[in-house]
């Protein structure tokens, strides 16, 4: 195998002995050696004429002895058949398949294949199809990740000491978690997150501490160690400092705002 960078699909042989096309060299040698996904050029057949270095390591072997060789060698039966489907149909009409996810072995690795198009030559007519493939297993193992990152963020969320909230332009409460409900005298989130209106309206002592804090958070974006006294649901008073951010949009227009309190 050649070293990373140095292109190896010249005008050799493929594996039925025939000489490489020109227009294949000249167009694809570059970017399947570097392409970090699997990648598949077919002929009408379903014939290799060429694979992405990524697709050649799952096959797992020479490259030499992959290229003319059918795809059906190295993908299971059952699942060939859908592809092929596909690539005749490119062939057949010219279109492209986008978001296929179609799922097939490749060798021992399990891929997705996300687009299918058409390739053409120098004279405009469809000299192969393409298929760009996903390696499901990297997928997967995102997935996980972003999977374990939410659970740990939902802890966070759920344990701090401190009182996590958003809430809309409006002041109504979007989220907001167990020591917030606590801080401002409920019994849960669930309880909270029902009440309708502003709840700065409601909850702020006085209400030019409010309009300062709006203000504040309209002038920067943000708020830090603002401290103010409010009502607990049980009319109590108790002092907080908070922290804030206001959530803008793509149009700039204010989202939410977003931060944490503590008592």
């Amino acid at each position: 195998m050649a070293q990373r960078g140095e292109n190896t699909f010249g005008t050799g042989l493929d594996a039925t002995g025939h000489p490489l096309p020109p227009w294949f060299t000249a167009r694809m040698g570059t970017l399947l050696d570097f392409a970090l996904s699997a990648v598949l050029l077919l002929d009408r057949q379903g014939r290799i004429l060429a694979a992405s270095r990524v697709a050649i390591n799952k096959i797992g072997l020479p490259e030499a002895s992959v290229r003319g060789r059918p795809l059906e060698d190295f993908v299971p039966q059952a699942e060939i058949r859908e592809l092929m489907r596909d690539v005749h149909e490119v062939f057949r009409t010219g279109a492209s398949f986008r978001d296929r996810g179609l799922l097939m072995l490749l060798g021992r690795s399990e891929i997705a294949v996300a687009s299918i198009f058409p390739f053409r030559d120098d004279a405009g007519d469809i000299a192969a199809v393409c298929a760009l493939a996903s390696d499901i297993a990297e997928q997967r193992a995102t997935e996980e990740a972003l999977r374990q990152s939410e659970e740990k963020y939902r802890s966070i969320f759920e344990n701090s000491a401190e009182g996590i909230f958003q809430f809309f332009p409006d002041g109504r409460i979007i989220e907001c978690n167990p020591a917030m409900a606590r801080i401002l005298g409920y019994a849960d989130p669930a309880e909270l997150i029902a009440e309708e209106g502003d709840i700065l309206r409601r909850i702020h002592v006085h209400q030019e501490a409010r309009l300062e804090f709006l203000r504040t958070l309209a002038k920067t974006g943000r708020v830090l160690d603002f401290e103010a006294q409010i009502y607990r649901r049980d009319g109590r008073r108790v002092w907080i400092s908070t922290n804030a951010l206001a959530v803008m949009g793509p149009d700039g227009k204010l989202l939410r705002v977003e931060g944490a309190t503590r008592d």
